[in-house]
């Protein structure tokens, strides 16, 4: 019989996670990165989020985001 107060299955209270979407994000960040335009730009955030099945502003968001360096290491883009 399990611990009152604890559902069986489920991870301990210790176990860190990331917050819900941080994969998907950086899933897509790194999708823009590589297809990128021949001229090196990023596809526009209509298009980012047209590929992942969301709305316009979540990728204008994950554009902005990754840009800025905050999808993750190494995937920023780079200065031009």
């Amino acid at each position: 019989m399990p611990a009152r107060g604890r559902a069986v299955g489920h991870p301990p209270a210790t176990t860190v996670r990331r917050p819900a979407g941080t994969d998907l994000q950086r899933q897509t960040w790194l999708w823009a990165v590589a297809n990128r335009d021949d001229d090196g730009s990023l596809p526009s955030g209509r298009a980012i989020a047209g590929q992942f099945g969301r709305h316009e502003r979540w990728g204008r968001l994950v554009k902005q985001h990754g840009e800025a360096g905050q999808a993750g290491a190494d995937t920023h883009s780079p200065a031009t």
